[in-house]
């Protein structure tokens, strides 16, 4: 097993983390209608990537949540919610299935009691991906072990179209159809259940890609599109706000207040 890291060893180690925790209001803060839908791919250490924020900026980030009353919701729950409560939830997720997140992540979601999406390239789990920076992901049976903690709900990031030249929307419909079958082959066959959630790649898709993933089962569907999700929908074409390494807490703080 990965990590052991809780919250309070974040906190403890990280003045940086207490500093902008101090500053920050403990009331709710008003935001837009919506629910805020949160893009994450690494937790790291290598600040010079954009798309790793640290260990220290994302305990921060999950600690201002909590204590602003935020809860982390799964998209299944986000129709259930009134008014008030989707304008206290937001939907955290990451992308690539990266091995981070059972060292850095999961110990504050667990502690928090959040939920979180992970999704995932089947062709690849437990080895490294050629387009993921040559990080390691997370193998299958660490996957069987979030899924049973019943915090983190996996979904699709295609089975094998994760890169700029072959992707949802460059290749053909009968293509996709084949790739999302197979993933959706592995997914039951490891997990013992059927997918829902789907994420594309590099937002690569167009609206056949769409509607191939609705045929395919796919019930919830993200692109990297910044906007809210309403409790209402639709939901196959959920906007994210991407969180990277330029996303400090100031930054945050706007982003859950709509500005």
């Amino acid at each position: 097993m990965r990590g052991t890291v809780t919250r309070r060893d974040f906190l403890k180690f990280s003045g940086t983390a207490f500093a902008v925790i101090a500053i920050m209001p403990s009331a709710v803060l008003a935001s837009e209608p919506g629910i805020p839908v949160l893009m994450y791919h690494d937790i790291g250490n290598r600040t010079d990537e954009y798309y790793t924020v640290s260990p220290a900026l994302f305990a921060a980030q999950m600690e201002w949540l909590y204590s602003n009353g935020f809860r982390a919701i799964l998209p299944s729950e986000a129709g259930a919610l009134n008014e008030a409560e989707a304008g206290r939830s937001v939907i955290i997720t990451f992308d690539d299935g990266l091995a981070s997140f059972m060292e850095f992540a999961f110990p504050l979601l667990r502690e928090y009691d959040f939920k979180a999406v992970m999704n995932i390239v089947a062709a690849y789990m437990g080895t490294a991906m050629e387009n993921g920076w040559g990080k390691p992901l997370l193998s299958w049976d660490e996957c069987r072990h979030l899924d049973a903690s019943g915090l983190v709900e996996f979904g699709c990031h295609t089975y094998d179209l994760h890169a700029f030249t072959r992707s949802a929307a460059s290749v053909s419909i009968g293509d996709l159809k084949k790739d999302l079958k197979k993933f959706r082959e592995v997914y039951r066959k490891e997990l013992g259940k059927d997918p829902e959630i789907l994420a594309w790649p590099y937002d690569l898709h167009n609206d056949r890609a769409i509607e191939a993933a609705k045929q395919a089962g796919f019930k919830y569907i993200f692109t990297s599109k910044p906007g809210r999700l309403s409790a209402s929908g639709p939901y196959d074409a959920i906007s994210r706000m991407n969180v990277n390494n330029e996303y400090d807490m100031a930054a945050l703080r706007r982003l859950m207040k709509g500005m």
